[in-house]
């Protein structure tokens, strides 16, 4: 008997990134990460920055995501995105950089600090795929 699988389509404004079957996703809600499997409730979310994986019957995909949404139905999911690196893509020492020069900057007003937040969520969420990548 076949397993049963979901249908998942990950587009950025660039490319698209995956588009087959998978045993279920795990993706970076903006309240907290949640997984999705087969037979999941319909469901329209936020994300927010963070690691998106893919679990197909065979191996795991990893994409690290600027934030974007998500809908469910029917055992299809399709993940929109604003930006995505692939773990193998990131050069760690750089992004290591690029969080203590951001985190060293001075900014001011609630926008700033939110954008800076934001920025430093992907920046981290690249160091731990890349970590994940070689360890």
């Amino acid at each position: 008997m076949a397993e049963k699988s979901l249908y998942v389509e990950l587009i950025s404004p660039e490319n698209r990134l995956y588009d087959g079957e998978a045993a279920w996703v795990k993706l970076p809600g903006i309240e907290g990460s949640f997984a999705v499997l087969v037979g999941h409730a319909p469901l329209l979310s936020l994300l927010g920055p963070g690691e998106v994986t893919i679990k197909t019957h065979q191996e795991e995909k990893r994409f690290v995501i600027e934030g974007g949404f998500v809908e469910v139905s029917q055992d299809r999911l399709t993940i929109l995105v604003e930006g995505a690196f692939l773990p193998q893509d990131i050069d760690k020492d750089k992004v290591q950089q690029e969080l203590r020069s951001l985190y060293e900057s001075v900014v001011s007003g609630e926008n700033a600090l939110q954008a800076r937040e934001k920025k430093a969520a992907i920046l981290r969420a690249q160091l731990r795929s890349a970590s994940f990548l070689v360890g």
